[in-house]
């Protein structure tokens, strides 16, 4: 069968929301989840240029695709795939450091078009063998129910095929809320459990096969034209929008990604130790989105907020080559 689309990404100039206070030294997440992390990483897409000038040019086949260059200096892209009336395109972008060791990851984001395809948030450590991946998935699928999104700590199937119960939720937007419509969702990865909320509400927790290791974080928009995301129609579209993203995480061993354990890892059950004098929220009296709050100060010395090392692009699965996507810049 056929499947078409193009996958269209615009290059634009991000505005990086600078935090209210310089003096946070930890962060203390809200919530059933609430957790202590090292760095805050916040990025604006509100005021991005929205020129057609900005969308690189149509890649017409397969092979070009498959070794495109990247297209911006704001990020690099690992590969991705230009959708024609022969086959389905589908984009995935990487944080470039893969050590996230736990994490507090917020979006403010809407997903619209055609039924046939998923967008995708999700923390990722691959693996050859596909039950050793490790991976806490937001999804949502466009040719689901409006409200629906799925959360998984993945493989969310067994070893001979079936359906995992214990690993995935169909969850529900609070209140019914379309996915069509701005939606703030979070994922918070802590050691043993991962949390979902939309909105403020919790929708999901799932303590079984949660990730263990560091890992990558990832944006993507596919499809498989299958049995999970449905036959798109040719020539129609779908896209996930992004308004901004923020995190506060920890991270363990090199940017490359290892096991190698972290002092960073005990600040999400100990405060207490050095380095984590004055606390800040993302959460609590907060003034501005971006912008994290003092909640308690120990030492009256200013320390330090981290900008992590990240890079990010939202994706755009497209039958029209001048569709709208939003890039992240490496910092």
């Amino acid at each position: 069968m056929l499947f078409s689309a193009i996958l269209a990404i615009l290059l634009a100039q991000l505005t990086i929301a600078q935090p209210s206070n310089l003096s946070c030294s930890c962060f203390l997440t809200n919530g059933s989840s609430a957790g202590y992390f090292t760095s805050h990483s916040f990025f604006d897409f509100r005021n991005i240029d929205t020129s057609p000038s900005t969308i690189p040019p149509l890649l017409a086949d397969m092979n070009s695709t498959a070794n495109a260059p990247r297209t911006s200096d704001y990020f690099s892209i690992e590969s991705f795939s230009t959708r024609l009336p022969t086959f389905q395109s589908a984009a995935e972008i990487d944080t470039i450091a893969h050590n996230y060791h736990y994490i507090s990851l917020r979006v403010l984001a809407r997903v619209q078009g055609s039924p046939g395809a998923c967008a995708g948030i999700f923390t990722y450590l691959p693996s050859s063998n596909p039950r050793d991946v490790q991976e806490a998935d937001i999804e949502i699928l466009t040719s689901g129910p409006r409200s629906m999104v799925q959360f998984t700590n993945q493989p969310s199937e067994t070893a001979t095929g079936g359906v995992e119960p214990q690993a995935t939720v169909n969850g529900t937007n609070p209140g019914g809320e379309d996915w069509t419509e701005w939606v703030a969702y979070r994922v918070d990865w802590l050691p043993g459990k991962t949390t979902w909320y939309a909105n403020g509400q919790m929708t999901a927790e799932i303590g079984f096969q949660a990730p263990r290791d560091p890992a990558t974080i990832i944006l993507n928009m596919w499809s498989d034209g299958g049995s999970w995301t449905g036959n798109m129609s040719i020539y129609d579209e779908a896209y996930l929008q992004l308004q901004w993203l923020e995190m506060v995480y920890n991270t363990s061993g090199p940017v490359s990604g290892s096991s190698k354990r972290s002092a960073d890892l005990d600040l999400l059950q100990n405060r207490n130790i050095k380095g984590c004098e004055t606390v800040c929220s993302i959460d609590e009296n907060v003034n501005a989105i971006g912008s994290p709050m003092v909640i308690s100060n120990h030492t009256g010395a200013a320390t330090r907020e981290q900008m992590g090392n990240v890079a990010w692009i939202s994706v755009v699965i497209s039958s029209i080559a001048n569709r709208v996507a939003y890039a992240l810049k490496n910092s």
